[in-house]
């Protein structure tokens, strides 16, 4: 059983089975480039569901490669956080691998850490650039589902230790947005300054 879906279905009435082909060009096409299908549960009422995947236009290795060029930690969102603070005064230490989800960023004088999540790898809710990939989409799902509960994880023990925690996405950091993400993160901060750590 095929179901045609270009994105990845939330509920089992978005997946609509394939039992048509409007023209034979198009059946060719779908023959050629596509494997079968996949199986996941549905997010809502836990029933299997079959979507459509589309074959990877990489090879193994390229794509291996692609993915090995990916950065963990400093990246561009990041930095971008890191200079903007850095110039308004505010110190901290990076990826501190004795706390929990070692967060990005951590200004002890606030007990505050802050944490800057890529939109895809921590599957952003309704952000345009978190879209699953059409291949290999159940691992893809898992990895990122995996990340989402770590964070999860990180976050709760983090509370608990008493730290406030802030979450900057990458998507409010692109050039439309960038300024007043910015500007609300210094607001919010600035609250902070005379609440130090006890």
């Amino acid at each position: 059983m095929l179901a045609n879906s270009f994105r990845f279905p939330q509920r089992c009435k978005d997946v609509k089975i394939i039992n048509h082909v409007k023209t034979q060009r198009r059946q060719e096409f779908f023959v050629a480039t596509s494997r079968l299908c996949e199986k996941t549960l549905c997010a809502r009422c836990v029933k299997p569901i079959y979507f459509y995947i589309m074959a990877d236009v990489h090879t193994k290795k390229t794509r291996s490669y692609n993915m090995s060029q990916i950065k963990a930690k400093n990246t561009k969102p990041e930095m971008l956080v890191r200079k903007f603070l850095h110039a308004q005064g505010f110190r901290y230490t990076l990826h501190d691998k004795k706390l929990p989800g070692k967060p990005d960023l951590v200004l002890p004088k606030y007990k505050t850490i802050i944490f800057i999540h890529g939109c895809f790898w921590h599957g952003h809710a309704n952000c345009k650039y978190y879209v699953v990939p059409k291949t290999r989409t159940g691992w893809w799902l898992h990895k990122i589902n995996t990340n989402k509960a770590n964070d999860e994880k990180a976050i709760k023990a983090l509370k608990k230790e008493g730290w406030k925690i802030i979450t900057v996405w990458e998507c409010n950091l692109k050039p439309a947005k960038v300024e007043k993400t910015l500007r609300q993160l210094l607001k919010k901060l600035q609250g902070l300054l005379y609440q130090p750590k006890k």
